[in-house]
């Protein structure tokens, strides 16, 4: 549906292939994800909750507790002078690590102006 003629038509034809391209791409990467596991889900959805609870729960623990907690989400502890380092078991590894943020934010353009880009947001 091209208007008013303001692309060429070869131009709006090349795109409107490439558009099609993307949306049978696109459409065949949803189908592939219907057939996820729901199990598998359910599992990283538990996994979310329980990290969100465990701080709390140390916090307010007693030593048994906080041992039981230490014993789930890591092993293989290092003593280092006076300070311990964990070794986090799959999947607390990942909150412990977690993402790297070289990807986040597109990179700065060449317009550095306070007022039209808050530099706060590529720190």
């Amino acid at each position: 549906m091209r208007i008013d003629k303001e692309i060429e038509e070869d131009v709006f034809k090349t795109k409107e292939q490439e558009y099609k391209e993307q949306l049978i791409e696109i459409k065949a990467q949803l189908d592939n994800n219907k057939g996820i596991n729901q199990e598998c889900l359910e599992d990283a959805y538990r996994t979310f909750e329980l990290s969100n609870r465990l701080y709390p729960l140390y916090v307010k623990g007693n030593y048994g507790e906080k041992a039981k907690i230490a014993k789930t989400v890591a092993s293989n502890y290092t003593l280092n002078d006076v300070t311990l380092y964990p070794a986090y078991k799959k999947p607390f590894n990942f909150f412990a690590e977690g993402l790297s943020r070289s990807n986040w934010l597109p990179p700065m353009d060449s317009n550095h102006d306070n007022k039209i880009q808050n530099l706060a947001a590529y720190h």
